[in-house]
């Protein structure tokens, strides 16, 4: 990232309340790739909802209208990384919806 006071003159703090929805796409992406590639199975869907539930504000660097990066702000990265901890794979129960719903409706038609 090169010199970071450099890298603060173009850096732009944003509550997640105040992102638009492209900013918004750009932090769900990165993170979800960023997890995927570590072995993680989330889904975009799932990594903007663990987003959302967290709030966090976001750091953007721009230089014009180009964005160079996007990260999570070093005030919400402990409550980020609780939340993914606690929510980023899949459930059991996710997973294996329909089997579970089978089970009940077998279940259902033996009461």
């Amino acid at each position: 990232m090169g010199d970071s006071s450099a890298n603060m003159a173009i850096e732009t703090t944003k509550p997640w309340d105040e992102m638009d929805a492209y900013e918004r796409k750009v932090i769900t992406v990165v993170h979800a790739q960023g997890f995927r590639d570590g072995g993680v199975d989330v889904t975009e869907e799932r990594m903007l909802r663990i987003l959302t539930l967290g709030s966090p504000k976001c750091v953007f660097a721009y230089q014009g209208d180009e964005l160079k990066y996007a990260r999570v702000h070093k005030d919400s990265v402990k409550i980020m990384k609780l939340l993914c901890n606690q929510y980023l794979e899949k459930s059991f129960l996710e997973e294996n919806e329909e089997e579970i719903k089978q089970m009940l409706d077998d279940a259902k038609e033996g009461i």
